[in-house]
């Protein structure tokens, strides 16, 4: 093992080297106060977030509505209405392919099919070419149980309207089962 002959004089420039590098005892205070904020600003946080899920489809409101009958421009007017309810959550509506029967005018309507298939509501509607580019379309909505008409409503619209017609009947129907307004 060597040692190292240091002479006085470079023992000095060393302990003062240390002496003048070292942090007075203030500036060391707030050098802990100031590394013990940066990591707790640096260090994430967490939230936690709650989504809740409802399955409304499952416990909506059951109702069936019919492709609507009659002459109509684009896209049946009753399966659209139909896809509106349905994306709502609110409505638990009956698949096209389980209806029984397709009425589209109240005379037609067999109200004990409509109970068997566990359906509370049912609509129906009838399109018809007014000329000149203009349709009408009359639908009904019915309390499938007690065979009573809640609403009925006439529109009149043309081809490019029909989208937004279809939507106008969802809205009515969604007012009307739900007491709140259709977006």
């Amino acid at each position: 093992m060597k040692t190292l002959d240091i002479s006085h004089e470079q023992r000095m420039k060393i302990n003062y080297f240390k002496l003048n590098h070292t942090l007075p005892l203030p500036f060391a205070g707030l050098t802990a106060l100031v590394c013990a904020w940066i990591m707790m600003v640096s260090v994430p946080t967490h939230a936690e977030l709650t989504v809740e899920v409802t399955l409304g489809v499952q416990s909506g409101i059951p109702i069936a509505i019919v492709p609507f009958g009659g002459k109509q421009p684009g896209e049946n007017l009753g399966s659209i209405v139909a896809a509106d309810l349905a994306r709502s959550s609110r409505f638990k509506v009956l698949p096209e392919a389980q209806m029984l029967e397709r009425p589209s005018t109240p005379e037609q309507v067999q109200f004990a099919t409509w109970k068997a298939l566990g359906q509370d509501n049912l609509a129906i509607g009838q399109v018809r070419d007014i000329g000149t580019g203009r349709y009408e379309v009359q639908f009904q909505l019915f309390d499938a149980v007690s065979g009573s008409q809640r609403a009925s409503s006439t529109l009149s619209f043309s081809a490019d309207e029909s989208r937004r017609t279809a939507h106008r009947i969802a809205d009515i129907i969604y007012k009307q089962l739900t007491g709140e307004n259709g977006v």
